[in-house]
């Protein structure tokens, strides 16, 4: 059985990688492990799915940030 802290990874990651376009998936994986603050290269092994949760929340809305600073402004 699916667990729901799984359910809502696999939920949050569609519109992630949308706004994350130009990452391959191996890397946005890799990012959101150190944004969870995991260093080590072996962290992606161990880390808790409730530790990836914040991340891709924190990850999602610093993209749509971004991306609503950079949008021009209609005249």
């Amino acid at each position: 059985m699916i667990t729901p802290e799984r359910r809502e990874i696999l939920r949050l990651l569609e519109p992630l990688s949308e706004l994350a376009e130009e990452m391959r998936f191996g890397q946005l994986v890799c990012n959101l492990v150190t944004l969870a603050g995991h260093t080590d290269a072996g962290a992606i092994w161990d880390i808790e799915d409730e530790e990836l949760l914040p991340a891709i929340r924190k990850f999602t809305e610093d993209l749509m940030r971004r991306r609503a600073s950079s949008s021009p402004t209609p005249a």
